[in-house]
């Protein structure tokens, strides 16, 4: 939800800035790590000490990393990455062979072009100024790990996308994104429908498609249609949304009156609103996961990437296979 110019405003008190820009992760301890992951990071925050903004935003990030699975040498696409903080995650942390990046603002994609050429682990980072809601269009070849860390809400219709994701994965390969969800009415109480009315024209405002929120059950059927397997959901409602409208109201105390009028922090406040107001409605948040069959990969030997060699997980990691990109003009 937050954009590129609130992350100074949302960093403020911090002894470091950095470039995260993400709605954080504020829990005490991490969603379980999917399968095989590979990262070697301490759980976020304790009991006592509250994360900082750009401790809770990094440990979103991990959190999806973790949940697809990444482990060292793997061959990574970060879709819609901001200003690139959660590249140096993934090379840094994980141990990835290699990452392909997709910003669309330009803007944001020459920070996160900067912030990779800063990556000295021997991690190759490609970062394309590229629409990541049309991966079909926009990439070739396959990858072992696709991510995208609170970004999937602003990128357009989930059904296309999800199997696009799946036909760019090798064989066991893992996908994972967090995204807000929308329980049906059915399960919720009376007297919602102003709180939905709000929520739609706030979401319009956003840059969300609130025509493709759904419920947990939905996007999980959603994503075993696209041919997903071990298809997993972690509800995250109160450590995400919660968590974020409270550092809001931590943040606004230590803004200057002028700032708390400016438009950047009045888009801040109005996510918080829009959380407040919806959660009674039935909004939420949830950390999406699923892989490719290992019986898949043999599919995939007639596959020929960008290079034209033959499509082999193995020789991907080892070689840090080239895959394309239409880049947006």
């Amino acid at each position: 939800m937050p954009r590129a110019d609130h992350i100074g405003l949302l960093h403020r008190g911090n002894r470091v800035v950095t470039r995260w820009g993400n709605l954080g992760l504020w829990r005490t301890r991490p969603p379980a790590a999917g399968p095989g992951s590979g990262s070697r990071a301490a759980a976020p925050g304790t009991k006592d000490a509250q994360p900082g903004y750009p401790e809770a935003c990094a440990a979103l990030a991990r959190a999806v990393g973790m949940a697809a699975g990444v482990t060292p040498g793997d061959t990574v696409l970060c879709l819609a990455c901001g200003g690139g903080e959660e590249l140096a995650l993934w090379a840094e942390e994980f141990g990835a062979g290699s990452v392909m990046a997709l910003e669309l603002s330009p803007s944001l994609a020459a920070q996160a072009r900067a912030r990779a050429e800063a990556n000295h682990t021997g991690c190759r980072i490609d970062v394309h100024c590229a629409d990541a809601g049309r991966l079909a269009e926009q990439v070739g070849g396959r990858f072992h790990r696709i991510v995208c860390v609170d970004a999937i809400y602003h990128l357009g219709p989930r059904a296309p996308l999800v199997r696009a994701a799946q036909q760019r994965l090798f064989g066991g390969g893992g996908l994972a994104w967090s995204d807000l969800v929308l329980e049906p009415p059915a399960a919720l109480a009376a007297g919602t429908r102003w709180r939905r009315a709000v929520l739609w024209a706030g979401a319009r405002l956003a840059g969300i498609h609130y025509a493709e929120l759904r419920g947990t059950a939905a996007t999980l059927a959603l994503w075993q249609d696209a041919g997903l397997a071990d298809v997993r959901a972690v509800r995250l409602d109160d450590d995400v949304l919660g968590g974020f409208r409270a550092h809001a109201a931590r943040q606004a105390r230590r803004l200057r009156w002028r700032e708390r009028l400016s438009l950047a922090w009045w888009r801040v406040v109005m996510t918080a609103a829009l959380i407040r107001i919806g959660r009674p409605a039935g909004l939420g948040y949830a950390l999406f996961s699923g892989r490719v069959r290992s019986a898949d990969a043999s599919a995939e030997t007639g596959l020929v990437n960008a290079a034209g060699a033959a499509a082999d997980p193995a020789a991907g990691a080892a070689t840090g296979e080239e895959s394309s990109v239409r880049e947006t003009a």
